[in-house]
């Protein structure tokens, strides 16, 4: 049975917008504030450095994820970019080489004779 795999990679940079923009549309994914950097953990996990201002105080705030947490905001990434992504597909993210990484499965249709 044939199957179709599609990998879409994200640098650093459209990582961080399309975790600034999917924060920016879901109250309590992340705090606002400036995202200062992110980096991949041994476990597989992502940690993000956001800098929090308070009045004249700031304060850099880490917030760790699990990959399955990224889903949603590289969709909507994809989807503000013009990604075309097909619907009946099994996603999943990984982290490879300090990029983040769409895996999209699309299993065969079988017709019914």
């Amino acid at each position: 049975m044939v199957e179709e795999v599609r990998r879409i990679s994200l640098t650093k940079d459209e990582i961080i917008t399309a975790i600034d923009a999917y924060r920016r549309i879901h109250n309590g994914f992340l705090p606002a504030g400036k995202i200062l950097h992110y980096k991949i953990t041994p476990s597989g996990s992502l940690n993000v450095a956001v800098e929090v201002a308070y009045g004249a105080t700031a304060q850099t705030l880490e917030f760790t994820f699990k990959q399955s947490d990224f889903l949603d905001p590289v969709i909507k990434f994809c989807i503000a970019n013009n990604i075309m992504l097909p619907l009946d597909s099994h996603k999943t993210i990984s982290f490879e080489n300090d990029k983040l990484v769409l895996l999209i499965n699309m299993a065969p249709v079988v017709s019914e004779k």
